[in-house]
């Protein structure tokens, strides 16, 4: 009898089992009645079978050869996410800002701060930045992130940087006149059916938004200066709508990837309540979500492995949230009570050495090189215990077994090409 990695998945799918290896990211099928227990296969398996087990690391799994090959993989691309108000237009029921009554607006401080951060990293040697900019509704203050903008491309110039911007935004004032000072931009937005999304998403006078988005984003998609990604907030009440979303996504004139994200609940939206349990959400949207989406043409953007190999953008040594009011957050992922003000080091000789400093006790807690964190069988699904993911759980956004069920089920049916994280 062979014994597998304690790396290995070992998933029942029908008369097949499956095998998923979490280090090597590889995913097999074997026949269950090779299989002599849950974690054992039967001696009696082809040669051809033994070698390809052997080779690709499921009987023998080799976390340090993992760890060798992907612990200095860091992401040369340096995120800084821009929190350019907290204001906003809309009232959404379910937001997680309901309870943070702010309109703060970035200040020249700020900005200065921000510009000399970049300098500083500029001349420690990152030549890669994704600027992204995000609220609140950053678009109310458009001519903030074009000065912003304005003054981070004269920094590239100068400093042979290569720059990409993003956009966090409810699209309501995305126009052709803000697009047009970009050669490129990404834009996150969230949309949903009509009638679920005017319902859950109006302007605060109640006006409905989603005619307006709509032409906006097809607008937008058409200057071919945008990539769009279209968040699906899921509930209870719009899970059954989300086939015939695609296909008025498809029949239109917007370009996108979607993706699919649970809307919480929290006490304070007391108009609202999200009825859909989170596992059960997890299971939808691990199987009947990728079977929409591949049907009506759209890539799976997400996966088991994900982009995890290099950890969550968090632990990136300069990747970096400045708020509206001066304070900084890990990331993107950043919530405003999660916030923290600039301590400054003795010893630093730099405002960027001051910001990190600020946040190195989350940021030096690399899984790769955590005694707890190798001891876990699943390390290599793991984007680390930081802030983003406190719960130290790697199934955060996938149920895992059903989507690796999925994931054979279309790969059979020839559709391997949609899910772009095994490309």
């Amino acid at each position: 009898m062979i014994r597998f990695s304690r790396y290995v998945d070992i998933i029942e799918n029908g008369n097949e089992t499956i095998l998923c290896n979490t280090l090597t990211q590889e995913i097999v099928t074997i026949d269950s009645k090779k299989m002599k227990s849950k974690t054992e296969i039967s001696s009696e398996i082809s040669e051809g079978e033994r070698k390809y087990l052997f080779e690709n690391g499921f009987i023998h799994g080799d976390l340090e050869s993992y760890k060798q090959k992907t612990i200095n993989l860091k992401r040369d691309l340096v995120t800084i996410t821009i929190n350019i108000t907290e204001d906003c237009n809309f009232s959404c029921t379910y937001c997680y800002q309901n309870d943070f009554l702010s309109k703060n607006v970035i200040t020249d401080q700020t900005i200065n701060n921000i510009m000399q951060y970049i300098l500083d990293i500029a001349q420690l040697g990152v030549r890669r930045l994704y600027i992204y900019f995000f609220g609140g509704e950053p678009l109310l203050y458009k001519k903030r992130i074009l000065a912003i903008k304005s003054k981070i491309d004269q920094i590239a110039s100068e400093k042979s940087l290569s720059i990409s911007y993003g956009l966090g935004t409810n699209a309501y004032l995305l126009t052709p006149d803000f697009i047009n000072h970009f050669d490129s931009l990404i834009v996150d937005t969230t949309l949903t059916s009509r009638k679920d999304h005017d319902r859950n998403r109006s302007l605060k006078s109640g006006s409905g938004t989603y005619d307006k988005i709509f032409e906006n984003l097809a607008v937008a998609s058409k200057s071919g200066r945008v990539k769009i990604h279209i968040g699906y907030n899921t509930s209870d009440k719009n899970t059954e709508e989300f086939q015939s979303f695609l296909v008025t996504i498809r029949q239109s004139d917007i370009k996108a990837h979607i993706n699919c994200y649970y809307i919480n609940n929290y006490e304070f939206n007391e108009n609202y309540f999200n009825a859909l349990s989170y596992e059960k959400y997890l299971k939808w949207v691990s199987s009947t979500a990728i079977d929409h989406l591949i049907e009506n043409g759209f890539l799976v953007n997400v996966s088991p492995f994900s982009s995890y190999r290099f950890e969550c953008d968090a632990y990136n040594p300069w990747s970096v949230k400045f708020f509206s009011d001066g304070s900084i957050g890990l990331c993107n992922a950043t919530n405003f009570y999660e916030r923290r003000i600039i301590k400054s080091f003795t010893e630093s000789s730099s405002f960027a050495e001051d910001v990190q400093y600020s946040l190195y006790d989350q940021k030096s807690v690399l899984p790769k090189s955590n005694n707890q964190c190798n001891s876990c069988e699943l390390i290599a699904v793991c984007r680390g215990k930081v802030q983003c993911d406190t719960s130290c759980n790697p199934n955060y956004s996938i149920d895992r077994e059903t989507f690796i069920r999925s994931f054979v089920k279309h790969t059979n049916l020839g559709n391997r090409k949609f899910f772009t994280q095994f490309n």
